[in-house]
């Protein structure tokens, strides 16, 4: 999961809503729900939304979506009901694009060009999530997860990320396991000083092994298409620090 988008779509972004004033959003607020039809799309400003898809009667979370993130751009393409609902996890700030400025905004080469690679990084995400549920171990998945949302959020110095407020079952089902299983190693985690509990939240402290790439340099300062140049290299040591020679899979 990569969910920053790149320098260029962040430019088209800003230049599309320059004289759009974001909205600040409680945690809790659901932004739009499964099966409605498209009234608006919404840029992520500041903040943290999940997407939820409901089925036989349970809900599973399908996605984390961080600043830079446009929600329910591909559903206003096709003109088709959302496929999930979206809530905020943390006071958020959100611009909505009504759907009729949305289809003019698709019009202009440089928004429309942002739009498509911010779509076709999220077919590219997915096609390596199957892949890692086949080819990695359950802590080297999560290990990925946490490390990869913490470098995509602003860096705190001295008390390290702070990671969004997920249920530990949501976390089980972004990596492909059960709670009980998701419970277990994050446990380990912990005992290993890679994460740590506070106030109910995930933190990965600053000396942390997941955040190799966030101590050697300070990310929030870079423009959101560098994170995953500078990161991807340091992601991949930082999974093998925390993960055993061998484990089940």
């Amino acid at each position: 999961m990569h969910p920053v988008s790149t320098a260029d779509t962040a430019i088209a972004w800003n230049d599309a809503w320059s004289g759009s004033a974001p909205v600040t959003y409680p945690a809790g607020a659901i932004l739009f729900r499964q099966d409605e039809p498209v009234r608006a799309a919404f840029h992520i400003v500041r903040g943290a939304v999940k997407t939820v898809r409901e089925e036989s009667d349970r809900d599973v979370i399908t996605s984390l979506r961080l600043p830079g993130w446009l929600l329910g751009a591909a559903a206003a393409i096709l003109r088709r009901p959302h496929v999930v609902s979206a809530v905020t996890l943390v006071e958020s700030d959100l611009r909505a694009v009504l759907i009729g400025d949305f289809e003019r905004m698709t019009g202009e080469s440089s928004f429309a060009s942002a739009l498509q690679r911010m779509l076709a990084r999220e077919v590219y995400d997915d096609a390596l999530a199957v892949g890692r549920l086949g080819g990695q171990s359950p802590r080297e998945r999560l290990a990925g997860l946490l490390s990869e949302v913490a470098v995509a959020l602003p860096q705190a110095e001295r008390e390290g990320c702070l990671l969004p407020p997920l249920k530990v079952l949501e976390i089980a089902q972004m990596v492909g396991i059960t709670r009980e299983h998701a419970s277990r190693l994050l446990s380990e985690l912990a005992r290993e000083g890679a994460v740590r509990r506070r106030a109910g939240r995930l933190t990965i402290p600053s000396g942390s092994p997941l955040l190799p790439a966030a101590r050697a340099h300070d990310l929030s300062q870079c423009r959101p298409g560098e994170i995953n140049r500078r990161a991807r290299p340091r992601l991949a040591t930082a999974q093998a620090r925390v993960a055993p020679a061998a484990m089940p899979r």
